[in-house]
């Protein structure tokens, strides 16, 4: 058959040429707003951090870009950058172009079965399906390789005489070469597209390019790896990893990225029935030959996301949507007269679109939760002199950052260190440090310091998201299990513990002088004790019955200048239970701190409440309910130790009796209130503690209050001697301590 044209600008088939030109381009407008207004913000998903931190240093072995290279991909994007200066965003817009460039093949396409407005209307309809609308936006390669191969393929469908069977092998080739994963459905359409070409000879020309090219793209990475063995090893890791998470790729029909791609079950059924009717009329138009090749092409591509990648990803499953498209225009050709099909295909479009856009602008608004904890910490590292521990699955994107800023000049002098869950961390830090995870709740809070947390994205984006990254958080000093530990379990009541073997070491970092923590723990039941080691220091001996127990560590034991280390050592380790079968030395509830440098606050009304922030106290009964809240009575004379240093101490007090007290307050010695009174309300009763006053990083407070007796005045069931009534405690030192590079007043003082 002759050639067909495929790049004729009028699509709509307006019997009006000015007309359908002006539809024509009101159609690619409004295209191009929709993909260019709606870049994404930064990166979703680790595989465009990939492909664009190998455009700034390919380096395979890394992952930079992962196998098997997307050679032609990444030297797009190397043209591109120097117009944007990014490599992401080089990325964005050539996936969002093409998306605007797949127009042209699928109305041709469609034109060879159905009128040209139905072809049209069926384009647009399937570049406005969610997943495809998406993803035009991101930095995957899925969309030009789609575009490449539609066009490809409209080349065959249109005729292949002359030049254009050498056009439709680069075509196929180039394909290949941005998304080589795409080989089987590639390698049919190009077998089926030329199985009647004769003489042979036709397709030499076609075939010497396209050799030369893959030949050229493998030698690069070759040359780029250093070696054949580093480039092959590379295939082989990511090859191994691979097919070792296909095992994780679960999920029944609905759950399959082709149909949540299309909108969920129903569009996705609507659109497939349409297709398959498009298979019958495109049998009876062109030829069962074609329909056939059409069916095996989708129906190998279609496969190959379900069984050979992960079949839950949208991402994957663009090339076979777009595919979709020629078909369903035959299919609605069928069913209703051109006018009547094109306008319901228009509405589809409209309605599709509709509940696409708040999935495109979310993506264009915010950052996705992992990167946006990825910037946050990088920000508050290099600003307060930290080190960074991340996630496994976070770095790329911190390699992607920092070999960005290197491009641009800016050299990030950040120590980072993977986390020590993964096998390849090598490292830890020395020093102060911030825990950047995308699971939290791996971890244990920290003793001190904050934590910034970013949960999820909306119900209508989440589905079309590979549900990676999206609870991250950045925590300061978290505690980091070096080895031998299990993974964190929580209990039913949402208290969460680890379990360490014989030996469990955990990291902790440098803490200001004066901090004491309390691990809150609980040995496996056996006769050997536990052996608490800080710093390659024995601390102390924890008898191995099975009783729960808090242990503080004393100031003196940790260091202010460099990471601590804790080893739980212990002869033997035991099984917790019997349907356990796990050797155990001890199980760790959590581990708080309290600094007498640092702001600390809390109730103290019940003995745990001051235990929690290392306040011993005499002279003080057990806790009540008041009318303005929890507290408990002092007796006429109360001492409370409590950690500090020079400061101010604010107690909560108040004095629910007939006639106010006279308090006097003594910090030691030495009087820093009073005499006052205390009334029936709740007031601050704050005061100064003095330099002199401190001992040992803690001071005793002495509370003198006018006796009062409650079985002289109207309660002779009560035979106690009362002074006030305390609530809660607050410390803040004056003057600030020294700002050190972890910057723990500023951290305690947002906690």
């Amino acid at each position: 058959m002759p050639p067909q044209r495929i790049w004729t600008f009028a699509l709509w088939g307006l019997t009006r040429h000015p007309l359908d030109l002006a539809a024509t381009a009101l159609t690619l407008l409004l295209l191009l707003a929709s993909r260019l207004l709606f870049l994404p913000s930064g990166p979703w998903e680790w595989d465009e951090t990939l492909f664009a931190r190998g455009i700034l240093r390919f380096d395979l072995h890394a992952h930079f870009p992962h196998p098997p290279g997307f050679p032609l991909w990444l030297l797009l994007g190397w043209i591109v950058l120097p117009l944007v200066g990014e490599p992401l965003r080089a990325l964005q817009l050539l996936s969002a172009l093409a998306s605007c460039a797949s127009l042209w093949p699928l109305a041709a396409l469609g034109r060879r079965v159905a009128p040209a407005p139905v072809a049209a209307a069926a384009a647009t309809a399937l570049l406005f399906a969610p997943g495809v609308w998406l993803h035009a936006v991101r930095g995957f390669s899925s969309t030009p390789a789609a575009f490449l191969a539609l066009w490809a393929a409209a080349l065959a469908v249109g005729g292949l005489a002359g030049r254009r069977l050498t056009a439709f092998t680069l075509l196929v080739t180039a394909a290949f070469l941005v998304r080589p994963i795409l080989l089987p459905p590639l390698a049919l359409l190009w077998l089926l597209s030329v199985a009647r070409i004769h003489p042979l000879r036709r397709l030499v020309p076609g075939l010497l390019l396209s050799l030369a090219a893959v030949a050229a793209a493998v030698l690069g990475m070759v040359l780029a790896q250093g070696s054949w063995y580093r480039f092959a090893q590379a295939f082989l890791t990511h090859g191994t990893t691979h097919v070792r998470n296909l095992v994780l790729s679960r999920g029944g029909v609905p759950q399959l990225g082709f149909v949540k791609g299309l909108g969920g079950i129903w569009p996705a059924s609507a659109l497939t029935l349409l297709a398959v009717l498009g298979l019958a009329v495109w049998g009876r138009r062109v030829g069962r030959r074609p329909a056939a090749a059409w069916l095996l092409i989708l129906a190998t591509g279609i496969a190959e996301t379900v069984w050979l990648q992960n079949r839950t990803f949208p991402r994957y499953a663009v090339p076979f949507q777009l595919a979709l498209a020629p078909l369903v225009a035959a299919g609605a050709s069928a069913a209703a007269p051109p006018l009547l099909a094109s306008a319901a295909l228009g509405a589809f479009a409209a309605v599709s679109a509709g509940l696409s856009l708040p999935c495109l602008r979310e993506q264009h608004q915010r950052y996705m939760p992992g990167w946006e904890a990825l910037l946050t910490a990088s920000r508050q590292a290099a600003q307060r002199g930290l080190e960074l521990v991340i996630e496994p699955g976070l770095y790329p994107f911190y390699s992607y950052l920092e070999e960005v800023q290197r491009h641009r000049g800016n050299t990030l002098n950040i120590r980072s260190h993977l986390a020590p869950a993964s096998p390849d961390a090598s490292t830890v830090p020395a020093g102060p440090y911030l825990l950047v995870t995308d699971f939290p709740s791996r971890y244990l809070p920290p003793p001190l310091g904050r934590s910034w947390r970013w949960r999820g994205v909306s119900e209508t984006l989440r589905p079309l998201t590979q549900r990676r990254f999206l609870d991250a958080a950045v925590v300061e000093g978290a505690p980091l299990p070096l080895h031998g530990w299990w993974p964190l379990e929580v209990e039913p009541s949402g208290e969460a513990s680890i379990w360490g073997q014989a030996g469990a070491s955990l990291l902790l970092p440098p803490y200001p002088a004066g901090t004491f923590l309390c691990l809150d723990l609980c040995p496996a039941p056996g006769p050997a004790p536990v052996v608490l080691v800080v710093n390659g220091r024995e601390v102390q001996s924890i008898p191995g019955q099975r009783i729960r127990q808090k242990v503080w560590i004393e100031p003196a034991w940790l260091s202010s200048e460099h990471s601590n280390t804790l080893v739980f050592q212990r002869a033997a380790a035991y099984p917790p239970g019997p349907e356990d079968p796990r050797r155990l030395a001890v199980r760790l509830f959590g581990v708080r701190g309290v600094c007498a440098t640092l702001p600390w606050e809390g109730p103290i009304a019940e003995a745990p409440q001051r235990e929690a922030l290392l306040i011993r106290a005499e002279g003080v009964f057990g806790p009540e309910n008041f009318a303005h809240g929890r507290g408990a009575w002092t007796g006429p004379t109360a001492r409370l130790q409590l950690p500090a240093s020079a400061g101010w101490l604010s107690l909560r007090v108040w004095a629910p009796r007939p006639q106010p007290p006279d308090v006097l307050v003594l910090a030691g010695t030495t009087r820093v209130a009073g005499p006052l009174k205390v009334w029936k309300k709740p007031a601050d009763l704050e005061f100064p503690i003095p330099a002199e006053a401190v001992s040992n990083h803690f001071v005793e407070i002495v509370i003198h209050a006018t006796p009062f007796l409650p079985a002289q005045t109207g309660n002779p069931q009560d035979h106690r001697e009362l002074g006030i009534v305390l609530s809660s405690a607050r410390f803040r030192p004056v003057p600030a301590p020294p700002r050190t590079p972890g910057d723990w007043l500023a951290l305690a003082d947002s906690k």
